[in-house]
């Protein structure tokens, strides 16, 4: 099998022409030099996958596969452009003293109080004392939960820039980070300019990409082509997936472990069970083992297909030759998720079909609900709907031949007692629990539950409810009851077994943007039929004692503060 290396092609070009050999004596001098520089990405981003040269590398080797034999199309002043952009596109990650000024800016205010805006936001309670100079480092070992929340506090924001940082890095390293790359007229101050223009756009939209020039004046008699050039990295850098990204040693600095988008990220890498990237074709696969990092990857998948469809859809725009071919064709990305887990619908994460948001402005708004307490009205109804149902079921001869008001009929829905309990758990927290012996929620109901309003689209229940006496059918859709739990509540969960399918499940709900719907399969042995939802909302504590600035035994306020009785109903301080 013939090897082709962007290396050796850049080496025999460069040799056939004394200016072309200007550039790979610079590049000789950058390998190493960036190299050794990327090493201290580190420091500030100990949490994340390896950004140093092995990745740089592997996206040169990605490139080399994608084209293949089509290497020896390339000028020298591509080549160099791309192996310069794979080494210099994170280099911005580099956070010097110079770098730290910026957190001095209104720019990096904004971007606290965003995250205090976030109320799941992993870092909003260390952004809080942040913001009242109460982020203070503590001693002994808890001074690394400082250290560890600074860092990613600190980290994000530099990810967030590294781009435009990595372009200033190539315009004035010296200035930038101290890296003496040498910089002379032998070398156009032009290639620089474009080289860090690649580099910055690697993190714009593909429309920033589409800004570049088609074509350049390179060095020689040759021509370079930036667009081109920041398409292929592009690519590259999302393809970068199998499992070695994450450096071990690097993981062990975290201490406490990695923060949870960054143990989702290493999950994603582990989970790729089939690659393919040649010429020919891109294939990738991926099972997951958590609902976490199967959002990761989907998320990921996504950009890669929407990158994929934009290069294809300009393409002509984009290459410089007809030597260089087309992209290797994309097959979709597979994204799955491992037992006990499951996904409702392949490649699509399981959520509420609507803005949540949305939906809740909507209910508050309408009047629909005059408390946002009605929405556990709406949890009972339906448990009174599943219960009608799951009698009707299994007693529908009888039930026919009986009327509302016949013992008969109580004593066969007492077989269906629904239960309702109240917990607190002497925190802040009172647990509600609604069970029944209804129908059970299937994987198939499940869907029309989450996307809101679509009851009436389940055709299976909405027959079984037309078979019923107008008398007895249930009144109720269930849908956006759900939903509206959000007005009382963050999290909720669902334990339930069908009787029509015989299916357990267990169903988390968050109104969290990284958790949304969790949905673990359960053995059918383990849960009862019917359905459990378990509601945990918050409250607030009612106050041990009142203090009062002057206490006056005749006044009208302490005459009703003694006679109050919070256990009689007709009790009031007004």
């Amino acid at each position: 099998m013939v090897m082709y290396s962007l290396e050796s092609h850049f080496k025999s070009v460069c040799d056939a022409h004394p200016h072309l050999k200007l550039l790979e004596s610079q590049w000789r001098f950058d390998e190493e030099l960036i190299s050794k520089a990327l090493q201290n990405v580190s420091a500030m981003f100990p949490h994340y996958s390896r950004h140093d040269a092995s990745h740089s590398r592997q996206i040169i080797v990605n490139i080399e596969r994608m084209l293949g034999k089509k290497v020896q199309y390339l000028t020298a002043t591509d080549t160099w452009l791309i192996m310069e952009a794979a080494y210099n596109h994170d280099v911005g990650m580099v956070v010097t003293s110079k770098q730290l000024q910026d957190m001095d800016t209104a720019e990096f205010d904004v971007y606290v109080s965003d995250i205090i805006s976030q109320p799941s936001h992993p870092l909003r309670g260390f952004a809080e004392d942040w913001v009242k100079e109460r982020a203070r480092l503590p001693t002994g070992a808890d001074s690394h939960v400082f250290f560890s929340q600074y860092t990613q506090l600190v980290a994000e924001w530099f990810r967030r820039k590294h781009p435009q940082n990595s372009a200033k890095v190539v315009r004035n390293p010296v200035d930038e980070i101290g890296l003496n790359s040498p910089r002379n007229e032998l070398l156009p101050k032009r290639l620089f300019g474009i080289l860090a223009e690649v580099c910055r756009v690697h993190g714009e939209s593909f429309q920033q990409v589409m800004n570049l020039p088609f074509a350049e004046a390179g060095m020689a008699s040759e021509d370079c082509h930036p667009r081109y050039v920041a398409c292929l990295l592009r690519m590259a850098d999302l393809l970068d997936l199998d499992d070695n990204r994450f450096c071990p040693v690097m993981i062990n600095m975290c201490g406490g472990g990695l923060p949870g988008v960054s143990h989702s990220h290493l999950e994603k890498h582990h989970s790729i069970k089939h690659f393919r990237l040649d010429a020919e074709r891109i294939e990738v696969e991926s099972e997951c083992p958590s609902p976490a990092s199967y959002e990761i990857a989907f998320e990921w998948f996504g950009w890669l297909t929407s990158e994929y469809y934009n290069q294809t859809q300009f393409w002509d725009r984009i290459v410089p030759s007809q030597g260089l071919g087309n992209l290797p064709t994309l097959a979709t990305p597979v994204v799955t998720i491992k037992e006990p887990f499951l996904i409702l619908e392949q490649g699509k994460k399981p959520n509420f079909k609507i803005d949540q948001d949305a939906v809740l402005d909507l209910l508050r708004s309408t009047g629909l609900y005059s408390s946002k307490f009605d929405s556990i009205r709406e949890v009972m109804q339906n448990a009174v709907d599943a219960s009608l149902i799951a009698a009707w079921l299994e007693n529908k001869t009888e039930i026919l031949r009986l009327s509302p008001i016949d013992r008969g009929m109580q004593s066969i829905l007492d077989a269906y007692e629904i239960k309702v309990e109240i917990e607190h758990d002497n925190s802040k927290f009172l647990i509600f629990r609604v069970s029944d012996k209804g129908t059970g929620v299937d994987f198939e109901t499940l869907k029309y539950m989450l996307e809101v309003g679509s009851s009436s689209k389940n055709k299976p229940k909405r027959k079984i409810i037309e078979e019923m006496p107008a008398w007895y059918r249930p009144s109720g859709n269930f849908g956006i009851g759900l939903q509206s739990l959000y007005l009382i509540s963050d999290r909720f969960k669902i334990r339930t077994k069908s009787r029509l399918t015989h299916e357990a499940l267990s169903i988390d709900f968050s109104k969290k943007k990284e958790k949304s719907v969790v949905i673990k399969k359960l053995s059918p042995t383990s849960v009862s039929y019917g359905t459990e939802i378990e509601i945990i909302v918050k409250v607030k504590k009612f106050p041990k004692s009142i203090s009062l600035e002057s206490w006056d035994k005749s006044d009208s306020l302490s005459v009703k503060l003694n006679e109050y009785d919070f256990t009689q109903p007709n009790s009031d301080l007004r």
